[in-house]
């Protein structure tokens, strides 16, 4: 295999079979209403992507190995990231779902997944929206929402060294509970809040860390998806049920 690094949306294909149906899914058959990022990042072995989105987001990345499932992140200064992504500028509702596999030690203080940031906004930089670890702590999700709040999975919900399906979601309209963290089809945390998302109109999309705080994350990571509403429950459990078949879950 080539590594042609100066390409741009490199499509490795699909190494592992397909099958026609899994888990009584047809694979890849994702929610698509609200859908605004969807990069599944074993597709890419270059430098320089797009999302298979409608969007065709372009994508840089820094130092990530590629690997048939998805790039390995050192937690040290590894990143990939999309410039001037207005779109994903997301104030009102949205979800935000990643396929990844921590590494069991992690260098960093709360390692970011994926985080919308403006790195030269006031008084520095600082993020719209994160999804990432709380403190040193692999197993607990951080569902960060500049405006809005901060939610914990708590301990325990993520489990280190195998592949786990995390999703963050919000709506400031739905009433109760409308704030929520899903971590394998499971709801592990829940709150009811009513603010806006701070705006970040030169927000950056970033994997894999937080540069101006040195906030980077040691793992595997799959895939990223946003929408701009927030999903059910079932909704994030069929996303991802029929994904899953791809890393032999």
């Amino acid at each position: 295999m080539r590594d042609r690094s100066s390409d741009i949306a490199v499509l490795e294909g699909e190494p592992r079979y397909k099958p026609a149906i899994h888990n009584g899914y047809w694979p890849n058959d994702i929610v698509t209403n609200g859908l605004v990022l969807n990069l599944p990042l074993h597709r890419y072995s270059g430098s320089r992507f797009k999302s298979v989105d409608p969007y065709q987001h372009l994508f840089t990345k820094t130092g990530a190995l590629w690997t048939p499932d998805g790039d390995l992140l050192d937690g040290i200064d590894d990143k990939i990231e999309s410039l001037n992504v207005a779109v994903l500028n997301i104030t009102t509702a949205i979800t935000v779902e990643v396929y990844l596999n921590p590494d069991a030690v992690n260098p960093a203080n709360y390692g970011r997944y994926l985080d919308f940031i403006d790195d030269a906004g006031p008084g520095g930089s600082f993020h719209s929206y994160a999804l990432g670890m709380e403190g040193t702590d692999e197993t607990n999700v951080r569902w960060d929402l500049t405006g809005v709040s901060v939610l914990n999975s708590g301990l325990g919900a993520v489990t280190p060294g195998v592949l786990n399906h995390i999703a963050g979601a919000y709506d400031k309209n739905a009433g109760a509970n409308n704030n929520k963290i899903i971590v394998n089809g499971v709801q592990v945390a829940s709150e009811t809040q009513i603010a806006s998302i701070t705006s970040k109109p030169n927000g950056v999309l970033r994997i894999g860390g937080h540069t101006g705080g040195g906030q980077y994350w040691k793992g595997l990571f799959c895939l990223a998806r946003i929408y701009n509403r927030a999903l059910t429950i079932q909704e994030v459990r069929h996303n991802r049920d029929v994904t899953r078949w791809r890393y032999g879950v």
